[in-house]
């Protein structure tokens, strides 16, 4: 803390110097100085220089990294950082989420999904390893369930669901499924982007089962989505 007292006092000095030096100039001796081209760039430095203590914060940094996050981003996807900045008590700024999900938003084709991906402790322990990185918008389904309904009734329901949209749209669908999207080896920082992840998909499914409504996460999932839709249609 000291050395960063230092710092800035040392900033500020050279920026007091580079203002004053210039003004002193031309309200004294050499009024012409104005005109000189070393005149604005002196001045502009200056400012700078005085000023950065006041962009220097950590409050100031967050303010920034959080606007230039924001760039290139839908409304949904930066409602959904406010909502993820929530959850984590705003332990991180909803630009710096909006950064961490665009370079960790992955799916999987539903043909590379498996049954056995539902079962807790199942997917052959290469669940993740079969996911590929996509931009936020490029899935066409976010699958909501509970590890603890039936994994069994939950394939099925999946799997009438992949059908029907193939025989749709002529491909199977794209998914973000919990045990394959999530990075393994940064689990929290995966969640802390759930609600973006969220708003990365065309629509939500949700493999309802008895233990869904008891689940909290499943129950923030779909608060999630309806507060950046209300069009029930992308619901099923």
């Amino acid at each position: 803390a000291w050395v960063h007292f230092k710092v800035r006092c040392i900033f500020q000095l050279l920026g007091a110097a580079l203002l004053l030096f210039p003004a002193l100039r031309v309200l004294g001796p050499d009024p012409a100085f104005a005109q000189n081209v070393n005149a604005a760039p002196m001045l502009v430095l200056g400012a700078c220089a005085f000023a950065s203590p006041l962009y220097a914060g950590p409050a100031a940094r967050g303010a920034v990294l959080s606007w230039l996050g924001r760039l290139g981003t839908t409304a949904a996807e930066r409602e959904a950082a406010v909502v993820s900045t929530l959850c984590g008590l705003g332990r991180q700024s909803d630009g710096s989420l909006l950064r961490k999900a665009g370079l960790s938003f992955r799916v999987i084709s539903f043909d590379r999904l498996r049954s056995d991906d539902f079962v807790p402790g199942g997917g052959g322990g290469d669940a993740d390893k079969r996911a590929e990185k996509a931009a936020l918008g490029d899935c066409d389904a976010f699958v909501s369930h509970a590890w603890l309904d039936n994994a069994a009734a939950k394939w099925q329901a999946l799997e009438r669901w992949a059908k029907a949209f193939q025989q749709e749209r002529g491909r199977p669908p794209t998914l973000w499924v919990d045990v394959v999207s999530i990075d393994q080896s940064a689990v929290a920082e995966s969640l802390a982007c759930l609600p973006i992840f969220l708003a990365g998909c065309e629509s939500l499914l949700v493999l309802g089962g008895p233990v869904y409504t008891s689940r909290l996460w499943c129950i923030m999932e779909i608060f999630t989505f309806l507060s950046i839709t209300t069009d029930l249609s992308r619901v099923t």
